[in-house]
């Protein structure tokens, strides 16, 4: 038995022996107020797949840190000033945030990817993946 498979395997005892202490509701089982210990557990039962693949599959990060950042300085800037004026206003608001989350995501240096563009030697162009 590899790692994997090890893994695959005490996830599937850790569940058992959580429905052991909070068992799954029955089909047609009228809705009722459930502890949030068991309301997690039905969670990590149902999405499995979902829980593990960044095991299995390598390309899947760990966490979803990099889209919570992407959205958290938009949430910020809307908190301070309240929103933007118009659509052109936060149009370009992302367009600034988006050009410069991809030099970062690339390994470029900011300040050098925005000296750029007002040095007259035009804007950096992202490589394709």
């Amino acid at each position: 038995m590899d790692e994997l498979e090890r893994t695959a395997a005490r996830y599937e005892e850790i569940i058992a022996a959580g429905q052991a202490l909070h068992p799954p509701r029955a089909p047609g089982e009228p809705r009722r107020k459930r502890a949030k210990a068991a309301n997690l557990l039905d969670r990590l039962d149902t999405e499995r797949d979902q829980v593990l693949r960044f095991a299995f599959d390598w390309r899947v990060p760990f966490d979803n840190n990099t889209s919570e950042q992407a959205i958290r300085m938009a949430k910020v800037q809307q908190k301070i000033s309240g929103g933007w004026r118009t659509m052109p206003g936060a149009e370009r608001f992302f367009a600034v945030r988006g050009y410069l989350s991809t030099a970062a995501k690339q390994g470029k240096n900011l300040i050098d990817v925005v000296t750029r563009l007002f040095d007259g030697r035009g804007a950096w162009i992202p490589v394709s993946a």
